[in-house]
């Protein structure tokens, strides 16, 4: 096979796009891959987006009448949800690995996929973690 260039390997993709989804064409397989797909863009980048709550810290503490239990709740709430948000992402990943492997194998299933990469998913989240709490302290 001859390696392509970006704009002739245009038209191959919308014709595999078109096998997998629709060739023999089943509203639950197109739905799941579809639904999969999207779901799994989610986890292109991280942010830590619940960091932007702590920013109101310092107007919480300044405020009259509020003592230093409100800012402990602030950094709870926050670093609570920056767990939840982690957990989210790496199954997000790891989904994003099982969708690859359908696309590529003419899978029927996500489960298997979703069992089989699990080792890979881990050391993909932890680099994107890495590099996104790099971006994130980047100016």
């Amino acid at each position: 096979m001859r390696i392509l260039s970006a704009t002739e390997a245009i038209s191959p993709a919308f014709s595999r796009t078109k096998l997998v989804l629709f060739t023999p064409y089943r509203i639950g397989r197109t739905w799941k891959l579809a639904t999969t797909a999207y779901l799994s863009m989610a986890s292109t980048v991280f942010l830590p987006w619940p960091f932007i709550y702590l920013l109101f810290i310092p107007f919480v503490h300044q405020m009259p009448g509020v003592n230093s239990s409100a800012v402990v709740i602030i950094l709870a709430v926050v670093l609570t949800l920056t767990l939840i948000w982690i957990v989210i992402f790496y199954l997000i990943s790891r989904l994003r690995f099982a969708y690859f492997d359908v696309v590529l194998n003419h899978g029927q299933f996500i489960a298997p996929a979703w069992r089989k990469y699990g080792n890979q998913s881990r050391k993909w989240t932890l680099f994107k973690l890495l590099l996104g709490w790099q971006r994130s302290r980047c100016p």
